[in-house]
Formats: structure tokens, C-alpha cells, sequence
């Protein structure tokens, strides 16, 4: 996705683009305004801006404010774009961004040959687990849920782990701006 796309969500129009190097600190700063996901170094979002640059998009309202982001790494030995993290703003939240989102990540990565959608949530995110299951069901293609990262493998002591879902293949017509 080298340009950017308009996007009609139930209150405003968003226009989703990939993200800028420059504009990596915004984002961070969303992250860290949302307190269900992780907060990464700035570092990371710039690097991100720079390595994963087709799939790591920005959302703007029409009066120019950051409204969302998602940034989707590609991982072409699994066929899939995974979506590392997804957010919206509290003033573009329950508008379908979140949804218009996915489907530009999925887009972005089609030229890249990749045709499935991954991410993994924690067990109680129940929001994601809803974004992720609607995606599947909207565009009509399997979904599967399976365990992806077991909560071993991280330093919090009370951690349940990660849930790996695995959405797709998306067919070329369905990847996009559908409604």
C-alpha cells in the first residue's frame, strides 16, 4: 500500500496510509494511551516505520488527528501478514475502524503474495478476540484458533499465554475496503 485509501466508518471518513518515520513517535504515544496493549520503545516504531513500510498504516480523521494504527508484519514462510498490534483512538472507537484497518493490512499484503491474517491475543482481550472473528466471518473464510505463545514464555508470573488465530486464505476480491 504505497498511497493512501479513504475510508467511510459509521461517523467520519479516515484516511489510511502507510506510516511515516516521522510519525513513529505519534503512534508510540497511542500505544501507550491504550491501556490493554503493550508499549514498546520508540525505537521499535520507528524501525518498523522503516522495515515493514507497505504494512504498517496510519489512520487520520478529516481534521488530520492520528485515529489508529495497525502495524502488520509479513511472514512469507507462514503465507501471512501478522498483525503484531492493532489500536484506535478513544475519539474513532466503535466506528469500524478497527475492521477498515484490517481490511488495508490485508490489502497491503497481497502484492507481497501473502493471503492469510494472523495475530495472537491474550485470553481475556475479549475485544481483539471479537476484531479477529469478525474479520474472519465478514469476508467469509476459515478461522482457526490455536495455542501460540504459552505464558511460560514470559516473564510475568500470571500470564496466560498467547492464542494464535489464523484467519484465511482472503480471496483477492475480499482484501480491501469491503463493508
Amino acid at each position: 500500500m504505497s498511497s493512501a485509501t479513504a475510508v467511510q466508518t459509521t461517523q467520519t471518513i479516515h484516511t489510511i496510509r502507510p506510516c511515516a518515520p516521522e510519525e513513529a513517535q505519534d503512534v508510540w504515544r497511542l500505544v501507550a494511551s491504550d491501556p490493554v496493549i503493550d508499549t514498546n520503545s520508540p525505537y521499535l516504531y520507528v524501525m518498523a516505520a522503516d522495515f515493514w513500510r507497505d504494512t504498517f498504516l496510519v489512520a487520520h480523521d478529516e481534521e488530520g488527528r492520528l485515529s489508529g494504527y495497525v502495524l502488520g508484519v509479513p511472514r512469507p514462510d507462514r503465507n501471512a501478514v501478522f498483525v503484531w498490534q492493532i489500536t484506535v483512538a478513544e475519539h474513532a472507537r466503535r466506528q469500524g475502524l478497527a475492521d477498515k484497518m484490517l481490511d488495508a493490512v490485508t490489502a497491503a499484503a497481497r502484492p507481497l503474495g501473502l493471503t492469510m491474517l494472523e495475530a495472537t491475543v491474550a485470553p481475556g482481550n475479549e475485544a481483539s478476540t471479537r476484531l479477529f472473528t469478525r474479520f474472519a466471518e465478514k469476508h467469509g473464510v476459515p478461522g482457526e484458533v490455536s495455542e501460540g505463545y504459552a505464558g511460560s514464555l514470559f516473564p510475568e508470573e500470571d500470564s496466560q499465554g498467547e492464542r494464535l488465530f489464523s484467519i484465511g486464505p482472503v480471496p483477492p476480491g475480499r482484501a480491501g475496503n469491503k463493508t
